[in-house]
């Protein structure tokens, strides 16, 4: 049987990062999007960050006042995607109730390996220019 690829709309390009893992609430985020959508919504997002912001990883911990306004259309623009254009999925994690011993091998580093390079991730720095 021959492989056949699924409609170009219906592969969807997949955003994750973390919050810092040195405090004890850790936070997963994820923004979902259509390939076809990917491009126009990476755009917006970079047209947002300008001009205070021109590159570089936006740091949530680390917002200024003087720094405010990208952050603030950053999450405006985010929000004014047409409905089903993008989806966020997070989770928090209580790192004070992980039970490392239990789970991984005694490693608090062994659940966040998931962060390292892989080759279907060709997309992770696409909204750093």
């Amino acid at each position: 049987m021959a492989f056949v690829a699924p409609p170009q709309m219906q592969i969807a390009e997949v955003y994750i990062d973390e919050s810092s893992t040195q405090y004890r609430y850790l936070v997963l985020g994820a923004i979902i999007t259509s390939k076809d959508d990917a491009d126009e919504l990476t755009r917006f997002l970079l047209t947002a960050r300008q001009p205070e912001l021109p590159h570089g990883e936006m740091k949530w911990i680390k917002v200024s006042t003087g720094k405010l306004q990208p952050y603030v259309r950053f999450v405006d623009t985010f929000f004014r995607q047409p409905k089903g254009t993008v989806d966020f999925h997070s989770i928090i994690v209580d790192t004070s109730k992980q039970r490392h011993g239990v789970f991984n091998q005694g490693s608090r580093e062994i659940g966040m390996r998931i962060e390292r390079p892989h080759p279907t991730n060709r997309r992770h720095s696409r909204c750093l220019p």
